[in-house]
């Protein structure tokens, strides 16, 4: 599924991951699930603090086919559906690395201008790829 040099690659990427990650995967059949669990226990084969398992309690995701990531203490609201290729599973790797508290370096710029905002904000973000 992952060829040796993508495997190298996030393996130096994951190195930078100080938190468990738990990739949670909805409970129930589907005919793509086998492969949703190869994908995810190949990922998490490249670094010991990202692991796998059933999704327990809480709101039903989107479908069988779905998961979500989260720490020790919290979920962090990303969930995706269906097996990331592409353009989704660069977004997997964004989420996985962030999620274990990997430093996310933004432009000085852009970060004098999130400073300066006064007021909360609360932000959802939907993507349909």
């Amino acid at each position: 599924m992952l060829d040796e040099a993508i495997k190298n690659q996030l393996r130096d990427y994951f190195k930078k991951i100080h938190n468990p990650v738990f990739m949670e995967y909805e409970p129930g059949e589907h005919a793509h699930k086998a492969e949703l669990l190869q994908m995810l226990n190949a990922v998490a084969e490249l670094n010991e603090k990202i692991i796998v398992r059933e999704r327990k309690g809480g709101d039903a995701l989107r479908g069988p086919l779905s998961f979500t990531l989260a720490t020790e203490e919290r979920h962090t609201g990303v969930v995706f559906s269906g097996i990331p290729g592409g353009h989704e599973f660069s977004s997997l790797v964004l989420a996985i690395l962030q999620t274990g508290g990997a430093e996310i370096k933004l432009d000085d710029g852009i970060q004098n201008f999130v400073r300066r905002i006064g007021t909360r904000l609360r932000f959802e973000t939907v993507v349909s790829l």
